[in-house]
């Protein structure tokens, strides 16, 4: 019921593969919110897919890769779309790692593509534009203001005014909700680089009928946490190099649960075992003055003996969990091993860099 992805893309294929980020099942890995904090947005659907609830949608002039907004850039550099909170939410908005690209309502088309205009001086299409890097990089970022979560405080929030936290929308974006969640979409994610024809395609639509959909390449560097139990979409800006984490920290994010241990590091189960034992004799003692009959004794002693049967029951239990665990923090260690030694076996002996923003430059137009 908890999982997150953390999507990366390498601008090469590969019959091998290549990397593509991280899953983590059963909650996120804080490792990997390297750039930015996990903030989190409310989960509008309690069932089927997950969604969220749009405040408002930006282009911001000059591009940049970070969602944290200042008053600076609202006066200068953020361009509002003059779009409605209800005609954005118009069918409903999901997000959607399946589905590769983002596409939201027509409602928002006529808007967009003006200000676009307005921004680049050139009409906004998806027919394949010839870009430098730097013209790549200039282009504007799309922000998307969501809705942020309201339930109570789970404890893995982060800390800090939200004008502060990249991440939250803050008095700039968002004064009346400062603790919306602004997703940041920058053209390295949204223009794809198509190496045949030396073009980038723009895969942010705007052509939906009815609905939105926030698709893969929108989550495209964050850590993006689905928490069904609480109703939360947490968002981490992230490089979701999980590859290069596993080899300079070289351990799994797993934990055994702690235990008591003595000096020479044996369990202290058998001493919870002695205790117990310690004290039913205590007890046996003390019964030997306080019920003298042999009725009370029996019922007595029927007691006694059923309480050690649950406490020798709940420690064999608790033994062979933690055996289990550790079965299975070993054969994840082994398989993060194969999968780095399979990932550093490339052609020149080289380790392929992870996660990044750039492109390869396209042959200059001379």
């Amino acid at each position: 019921e908890e999982f997150s992805l953390c999507f990366s893309r390498q601008d090469y294929t590969s019959k091998d593969g290549t990397r593509a980020g991280a899953m983590t099942l059963g909650g996120v890995d804080p490792r990997l919110h390297n750039v930015s904090p996990m903030v989190f947005a409310k989960n509008t659907h309690m069932s089927g897919f997950f969604g969220v609830h749009l405040r408002a949608v930006y282009l911001r002039e000059g591009g940049g890769l970070s969602a944290q907004t200042t008053l600076d850039d609202m006066s200068s550099r953020m361009h509002r779309l003059e779009v409605s909170e209800q005609q954005l939410n118009s069918g409903k908005v999901i997000v959607d790692s399946g589905t590769t690209d983002t596409y939201m309502t027509s409602r928002i088309a006529s808007a967009f593509k003006t200000t676009w205009k307005q921004i680049t001086g050139k009409d906004y299409s998806h027919s394949g534009m010839k870009l430098t890097p730097e013209e790549l990089e200039s282009l504007p970022t799309i922000i998307i203001v969501i809705q942020g979560y309201d339930g109570s405080d789970v404890g893995d929030e982060p800390f800090g005014e939200p004008n502060d936290v990249p991440g939250w929308a803050g008095d700039a974006l968002s004064p009346s909700f400062p603790k919306d969640v602004v997703l940041s979409i920058p053209a390295s994610h949204y223009m794809e680089y198509d190496p045949e024809k030396e073009v980038h395609v723009a895969r942010f639509y705007t052509e939906e009928g009815s609905g939105s959909v926030i698709g893969a390449n929108a989550m495209m560097g964050h850590d993006v946490y689905f928490d069904i139990p609480r109703g939360r979409v947490g968002f981490a800006e992230s490089d979701c190099d999980y590859a290069t984490l596993l080899e300079t920290e070289g351990t799994s994010i797993s934990v055994a649960p702690q235990t008591n241990t003595d000096q020479s590091g044996s369990s202290s189960y058998s001493d919870l075992a002695d205790q117990a034992k310690g004290k039913a004799a205590e007890i046996i003692d003390d019964m030997k003055h306080e019920c003298s009959s042999t009725e009370c004794r029996g019922v007595a002693g029927f007691l006694i003996f059923s309480a050690l049967v649950i406490v020798i029951a709940a420690i064999r239990r608790a033994t062979s969990r933690r055996r289990m665990l550790r079965q299975y923090q070993e054969a994840e260690l082994e398989i993060s091993d194969l999968a780095l030694n399979s990932d550093s076996d490339s052609d020149d002996g080289s380790m392929n860099s992870g996660y990044t923003d750039e492109p390869p430059m396209p042959p200059q137009l001379t």
